[in-house]
């Protein structure tokens, strides 16, 4: 009888990050570097490539950080926090 029948939920009981474009959630959330702090926002996920790029921009220059495991440490959606370990020589490539 409840075979193929639809189910509603309240909200609270629904997966925040369900269905969420990693390209939405991110823009605008503060990126802080284990060793180095806040290191700027997140203004662009780009993932038309093989290797999916960050685009964080701070009030001196605009850098990327490869969307991986080794670089992103952790995404708090709820705090709007993007925490990264990279190295220097990643942020002062260009």
């Amino acid at each position: 009888q409840i075979l193929n029948k639809k189910v509603y939920l309240p909200n609270s009981l629904y997966p925040k990050t369900h269905n969420l474009n990693q390209n939405q959630i991110m823009i605008g959330f503060n990126v802080m570097d284990k060793n180095l702090g806040n290191i700027g926002k997140v203004e662009f996920v780009n993932d038309s490539k093989l290797q999916s790029l960050i685009l964080v921009k701070n009030e001196e220059k605009e850098f990327y950080i490869p969307f991986h495991e080794k670089f992103i440490k952790e995404i708090d959606v709820d705090n709007k926090i993007v925490n990264v370990n990279v190295p220097d020589e990643l942020i002062n490539i260009n």
